[in-house]
C-alpha cells in the first residue's frame, strides 16, 4: 500500500487523501438511505436520462465520489495549516500577492503555497479554453426558469442537505451574517459567468481562491471542533466530493430543467457545460480525478449526488428561520410575511417537492404556510418560460438575439445581485473581504465562527 498523506492528526483509518496507489474508502455511513427527500428534483431534471428510480449506477466516477466524503481540498488544506504556523494574517497577505503578481513575488513562501501555485498556474491538458466557452454560452443562454432551478436546489443543499447545510450552520455565519454571507455566494456565481471567470489574472479567479481558501479554514475548524465520532459517521466537512458534485449541479440543472420542458440541447452542449463547470470545481479544489470523463459519467454522479445529500441537519431549523426573517421588506407582519413567503415556497416547492420544503421549514412559524397553488402556478409559469425560449430559438434571428443576449451578461444573476445588495445595505453590509473565517482554522471545541 502506498504512504497514507493524512489530513489531520486523526487516528480514524479513512483520514488520508487519496492517490491512485491507495485504496478507495466506502462512502461514510451518513449516506446510506440519504436520498428520499430529493426524490421529486431528481426525477424533475434527470428522469429524461436514466432510470431514477434504481439505485444509482457503479460507475468509476461514483465509487471515487463515495470515496471522496472522507477527504477536503489536499492542496488548500496544506496551505491553511501553513498559514497556521506563521499566523492567517501574514499567510492571506502572502496568497493575496501571489494572485495579483505570481508566487515568485512572495518571499519565504511556504512550500505549500508553492505548490498550490504550480497547481493554478499551469492549467492541466484536459482544459480546452474554447470547450470551457462553448459551456459558458450555453449555460448563460439557458432560460430564467432553469437557472432558478438551480439557485432553489443550491438553497435548498445549504439548508436542508445534512453536509452543507451541517457545516454552514455550525459556523453561524447565516444566522449572524445572513446579508454578507448571501452577496458573498451570489456575486461569486455572477462572476462564474463571465468570460474571463477563470483566467488566471482574473479579479475573479482571485476571489474563487479566497473561497476555497475559507471553505478549508472552515473544514480545519470543524474538523478540530467535530472531532473523530463526527468525521467517522459524516466524513469530511465541505468534502472533495461537495466540491465537484455542487459544481456539476450549478452547471448542469439549468439546461437538464430546459431540456425536460421541450428546449432540447445536443449531449455535446451538454457535456461543454458540464467541462465548463468541472473546470470551475477544478479551480475550487476538486480533486482532478473527479472531472468527468463524459456526459453519462456526469449523469449518474449527479443520481449518486441526490441519493446522498440526506438531512435536514440540526441547523437547519435557526438557519430557515432567519432566512425567513429576511423576507420583504424589514418591518413587514407575521401574516403579511406569511402572505409574502407562500409563493416563494411555492416555487421552492414546485423544485425541490413539498417534503423537503416541509423538512426546510418544520421548525418555524411559516411550517404550516399553504404552498400548493403557488407551485401549480409555479409549474405554468415555468413550462411558459421555457417554451418562450424554445420558440425564439426557432425563430428568425434567433443567433443575433442570443449575441445581444451574451454581450449584456447574465440577466438572471444581475437581477440576484441587484436585489442582495439592496438586502445588504439596509443591513450596512456593501462590499465582501471573503475573510471571515482567517481564525476557524485555530479553533478548538465551539462554533468556529464565533470564535473569530
Amino acid at each position: 500500500m502506498a504512504q497514507l498523506v493524512r489530513a489531520t492528526t486523526s487516528a480514524h483509518p479513512y483520514d488520508y487523501y487519496w492517490t491512485p496507489d491507495t485504496p478507495l474508502r466506502p462512502a461514510p455511513p451518513r449516506t446510506e438511505d440519504a436520498g428520499g427527500l430529493w426524490q421529486h428534483s431528481c426525477d424533475l431534471v434527470l428522469s429524461g436520462w436514466l432510470d431514477t428510480r434504481e439505485t444509482p449506477a457503479d460507475t468509476r466516477l461514483n465509487r471515487l465520489f463515495g470515496d471522496h466524503f472522507w477527504q477536503g481540498d489536499a492542496l488548500m488544506d496544506a496551505v491553511v495549516e501553513a498559514f497556521r504556523g506563521i499566523g492567517m494574517e501574514q499567510g492571506r497577505a502572502m496568497l493575496d500577492r501571489a494572485l495579483e503578481n505570481g508566487i515568485d513575488a512572495v518571499e519565504d513562501a511556504p512550500l505549500a503555497l508553492i505548490d498550490l501555485f504550480a497547481v493554478l498556474d499551469n492549467p492541466p491538458d484536459w482544459y480546452d479554453p474554447r470547450q470551457w466557452e462553448r459551456g459558458r454560452q450555453v449555460w448563460t443562454r439557458s432560460s430564467f426558469s432553469g437557472k432558478l432551478c438551480m439557485a432553489v436546489l443550491d438553497f435548498m443543499a445549504t439548508f436542508v442537505g445534512m453536509e452543507v447545510s451541517s457545516a454552514v450552520g455550525a459556523t453561524g455565519r447565516y444566522v449572524e451574517e445572513f446579508a454578507t454571507r448571501n452577496l458573498e455566494t451570489n456575486l461569486w456565481f455572477a462572476n462564474m459567468a463571465e468570460p474571463d471567470a477563470v483566467s488566471r489574472t482574473s479579479p475573479r479567479f482571485h476571489d474563487t481562491i479566497r473561497v476555497r481558501l475559507m471553505h478549508a479554514q472552515v473544514r480545519a475548524g470543524l474538523r478540530r471542533s467535530w472531532g473523530t465520532e463526527h468525521f467517522a459517521h459524516h466524513g469530511n466537512p465541505i468534502s472533495n466530493t461537495s466540491i465537484m458534485g455542487a459544481s456539476l449541479s450549478f452547471g448542469l440543472f439549468p439546461v437538464l430543467l430546459d431540456h425536460a420542458l421541450g428546449r432540447r440541447y445536443t449531449r455535446q452542449d451538454l457535456y461543454d457545460v458540464t467541462m465548463y463547470w468541472a473546470y470551475i470545481g477544478y479551480i475550487f479544489g476538486a480533486a482532478e480525478e473527479l472531472v468527468p470523463e463524459s456526459l453519462d459519467e456526469a449523469l449518474h454522479a449527479l443520481h449518486y449526488q441526490f441519493s446522498t445529500v440526506g438531512g435536514p441537519s440540526p441547523w437547519t431549523g435557526p438557519m430557515t428561520a432567519t432566512a425567513s426573517e429576511n423576507l420583504g421588506e424589514p418591518g413587514l407582519g407575521r401574516r403579511l410575511k406569511t402572505a409574502v413567503a407562500a409563493p416563494v415556497f411555492g416555487i421552492i416547492g414546485y423544485y425541490s417537492g413539498e417534503p423537503a420544503v416541509r423538512a426546510l421549514l418544520e421548525h418555524t412559524p411559516l411550517r404550516d404556510v399553504p404552498i400548493r397553488l403557488s407551485q401549480n402556478i409555479t409549474r405554468c409559469a415555468v413550462t411558459a418560460n421555457v417554451t418562450f425560449r424554445r420558440l425564439g430559438d426557432r425563430l428568425p434571428g434567433a443567433a443575433r438575439r442570443a449575441e445581444r443576449q451574451l454581450a449584456k451578461g447574465d440577466l438572471f444573476w444581475r437581477l440576484i445581485v441587484w436585489y442582495t445588495q439592496r438586502i445588504a445595505a439596509k443591513k450596512g453590509v456593501t462590499e465582501t473581504s471573503y475573510s471571515h473565517h482567517n481564525h476557524t482554522a485555530e479553533t478548538g471545541v465551539g462554533c468556529p465562527h464565533r470564535a473569530g
